[in-house]
């Protein structure tokens, strides 16, 4: 579940482009990437539109696993936050929380990402994005 609040008030995020394609195609590939991550390769995705702004994802991984998600932009701000929770035989495991200083994260990912093109290989980071452009249509 991911819930935004960038299109209620004053963000510095509330940009044309999200108000004309949503939660949908902004937090849907950070979701859905965090999902196919845990779970595997995602082969087929339905998404249902809930009220304004809301959607709803149901996602098929490769190998038989499913997942739901649900992604917003428009939550109130009290309510906004990010949660990832999986479970099956083993138990239960939730997301932990994120950091209120991402720099770490962005330098491995631009690390990795140029140690890929340096040596001409393909980077594990954006395989799933990749392969998610393929399976998605406009909703």
């Amino acid at each position: 579940m991911w819930l935004g609040s960038v299109l209620r008030g004053a963000s510095p995020f509330d940009a044309p482009w999200r108000r004309d394609k949503g939660g949908l195609w902004d937090l849907g590939p950070h979701v859905v990437s965090q999902l196919w991550a845990s779970l595997g390769p995602v082969v087929a995705v339905t998404a249902e539109a809930g009220p304004p702004g809301l959607t709803h994802l149901i996602l098929r991984h490769e190998g038989g696993p499913s997942s739901t998600a649900t992604v917003t932009l428009s939550t109130p701000a009290p309510a906004q936050g990010l949660q990832l929770q999986l479970w099956g035989e083993a138990g239960r495991s939730v997301m932990p929380a994120i950091a209120d200083e991402p720099g770490a994260a962005l330098r491995t990912a631009l690390a990795e990402l140029a140690a890929a093109i340096r040596v001409r290989r393909a980077c594990p980071s954006l395989r799933c994005p990749v392969r998610l452009a393929g399976l998605a249509r406009p909703a």
